[in-house]
């Protein structure tokens, strides 16, 4: 279907649309029309809607050169109507405004041919078509795409060839990219990508850069393309999937949605945010890498694009299934995981989960997704001590890689971005002459804190498993690494309900029926613990603590409770 208004080149005038709905109705066919693509001089100088009306008033206007231009070219290549967005829309009409932004690419699509005028570019100097503004503005990308013809003219209107002979240069010039150009008003950085996204939606002047967010709403509810979330410019104020500017998508035109055999999920806008199914694999404390399925085929390191592995990053928030968009140490995206982390697809499928979430959109306020937080552990007073002769009377151990024990600040942390694990850190104070003899501590995968502490009768005698430690094998018998070995050994996953004892609002833990002097705790990702061992009156507590050097850590301390039956806890 003809745009809603044409101008019939013999007349002058607005050509009768009744006439043409009815030949195009008899015909089957769209009326031939050809269409000018431009820029606009300022809105003074153009011939606009109510000006055509009587072109003695327009007379002085400098834009209607480019009517009469528009209309003379056309009738030397034997076409009776042109079509102009300066005068052929009533923009006082919103109705008809919004039906033209929606239906411009198609009017652009159908016509015969495309003259596009370039205003500063002169034909006698070879350079100025490379800085010619026509090619850094929104709406001109869909008229340089659309068009089955499109015919170039300088200054002067001569011409200068068609898209085709000049496809190289054009494509050297643009790059086919939408995120570095510019548009009179804001909101038509988003209206201009409609026809080339083949999405239809209100026009609501006014509302600035939500035009873009509402653009990318509207993609996502008839595609499944992940690619739409590999966007830069993660702002610590705006935490969605959805890129709040076209901006955010300079330099990804190498980025490629990727074959994903199973199907991706679903995922929508709801008012929580996007709802969306994502594999998940931790990160660093309440933050996980979460995969998409895209790849930059940009980055040095892909070399089987349908294979490559991305990941953004989430904070998980107060609520549980609610999660924030953030940078780890200024990083944004994982383009390929196999390069920084020499990950396959089956060991990246062991160390994730699939995660039903909503990735918040909405500005948020505080810092609960912005304060900095250490993967890991404080130990606090009383659990390191020393003997007379100043010798430690510990014993710290971890994880072979990526455990970092810092004594000053008295703090196990786990690098970022290593597989999750189940231990974290071990430790031994047997020497000190206390009841709790060993400490295992480690987290979820909810990362919720866990807590391991295990009596003389819960140990036990194993080969030794690889570990990295602080203290001397000197200062321990054969008998008390092996023992402190199988300890470290046994895990805190086990899937028997009855292995874990209960921790409920009671501030006392009962024992373990079927695990005699072994307590095994799970705390609260956001509250921490803090209870009393049954029978033993040794309270127990991890909660979230500053240090000194600004950094969050989980505080473990233990404490004797009043009135225990121990003479003391702490000897």
């Amino acid at each position: 279907m003809a745009p809603l208004r044409l101008i019939d080149v013999n007349t002058m005038q607005f050509a009768d649309g009744n006439y043409l709905a009815e030949e195009e109705k008899q015909s089957k066919k769209v009326i031939p029309y050809a269409i000018l693509s431009h820029r606009w001089l300022a809105e003074e100088d153009e011939v606009q809607f109510d000006d055509f009306k009587s072109l003695e008033a327009a007379g002085s206007k400098k834009g209607l050169v480019k009517i009469f231009q528009t209309c003379r070219l056309a009738k030397e290549q034997g076409l009776e109507f042109v079509w102009l967005d300066t005068c052929c829309i009533n923009k006082g009409n919103p109705t008809e405004l919004q039906e033209s932004i929606n239906s411009m690419y198609r009017w652009y699509q159908e016509a015969a041919v495309c003259y596009t005028y370039l205003k500063d570019t002169d034909a006698t100097s070879p350079r100025s078509m490379e800085d010619d503004e026509w090619f850094t503005r929104g709406w001109t990308l869909q008229e340089l795409i659309a068009p089955r013809r499109v015919e170039f003219y300088d200054n002067n209107w001569q011409p200068l060839g068609d898209k085709n002979y000049l496809k190289d240069r054009i494509s050297a010039i643009t790059k086919i990219d939408a995120s570095g150009r510019r548009t009179g008003k804001t909101e038509d950085r988003a209206y201009s990508l409609l026809g080339l996204l083949g999405v239809n939606m209100p026009t609501l002047y006014g509302e600035g850069e939500k035009s873009f967010i509402r653009l990318q709403e509207e993609i996502i509810k008839t595609s499944d393309d992940h690619s739409i979330f590999a966007w830069k410019g993660v702002k610590d104020e705006y935490p969605g999937l959805l890129a709040e500017s076209l901006d955010n998508f300079q330099n990804c035109g190498s980025v490629k949605c990727t074959y994903f055999r199973k199907g991706r999920s679903a995922f929508f806008m709801t008012n929580r945010g996007i709802s969306i199914t994502l594999n998940l694999m931790q990160w660093t404390l309440d933050t996980y890498l979460a995969r998409i399925h895209c790849v930059d085929l940009a980055d040095s390191h892909t070399k089987n694009a349908e294979n490559g592995m991305t990941g953004l990053f989430l904070r998980r928030l107060d609520e549980d299934d609610h999660y924030a968009r953030v940078k780890i140490n200024g990083q944004e995206l994982v383009h390929d995981l196999r390069a920084p982390l020499n990950w396959t697809e089956a060991k990246f499928n062991r160390y994730s989960r699939e995660v039903p979430i909503f990735v918040r959109q909405a500005k948020l306020t505080g810092n609960q997704h912005t304060e900095e937080r250490a993967f890991g552990f404080r130990l606090g007073d009383g659990l390191l001590e020393y003997n007379a002769k100043k010798e430690k009377m510990f014993r710290v151990a971890g994880s072979p890689k990526g455990l970092t024990w810092n004594e000053a600040e008295k703090t196990l942390t786990l690098q970022p971005g290593l597989p999750y694990l189940d231990v974290l850190a071990y430790l031994d104070i047997s020497k000190q002459g206390k009841k709790i003899k060993e400490i295992k501590l480690c987290f979820d995968f909810d990362f919720n804190p866990i807590l391991l502490l295990a009596e003389s009768s819960a140990t036990g005698a194993k080969d030794p498993p690889l570990l990295t430690h602080t203290g001397s094998d000197e200062t321990y018998s054969e008998q008390e690494r092996h023992r402190w070995l199988s300890f470290a050994e046994r895990s805190p996953h086990d899937s028997h309900p009855q292995a874990w004892n209960t921790v409920s609002k009671q501030p006392v833990v009962s024992k373990n029926s079927i695990r005699s002097g072994l307590w095994q705790l799970r705390g609260d990702r956001i509250e921490g613990l803090d209870v009393s061992l049954g029978g033993t009156q040794i309270r127990v507590s991890i909660k979230k603590v500053t240090t000194e050097f600004g950094r969050k850590f989980w505080e473990l301390s233990f404490e004797n409770m009043p009135g225990s039956s121990l003479k003391k806890f702490f000897a």
